[in-house]
């Protein structure tokens, strides 16, 4: 199936772990909550066209006492 195979996992901007995510090439989303269960960080991402760029939102840090670190918005390779 075409469309499967063009499926990919996202990778957490923090950590490089994969996420719980997958995005087709169509797939289009603005400022999405993208949350990693290893760091336990959630990110704010722009994806489009299997490009992902942290949006101009700070990282912001969920229910774990792990430090965040705040990341200028850029476009990152995420996909493996």
């Amino acid at each position: 199936n075409k469309e499967k195979e063009s499926a990919r996992w996202i990778y957490c901007p923090l950590c490089g772990s994969k996420t719980r995510t997958k995005v087709c090439e169509n797939t289009v989303m603005f400022n999405f909550p993208l949350f990693c269960p290893k760091c336990k960080t959630e990110t704010r991402v722009d994806v489009m066209q299997l490009k992902i760029a942290e949006s101009k939102d700070i990282t912001v840090e969920t229910q774990s006492p792990l430090p965040v670190k705040n990341r200028e918005a850029g476009s990152v390779s995420l996909f493996y």
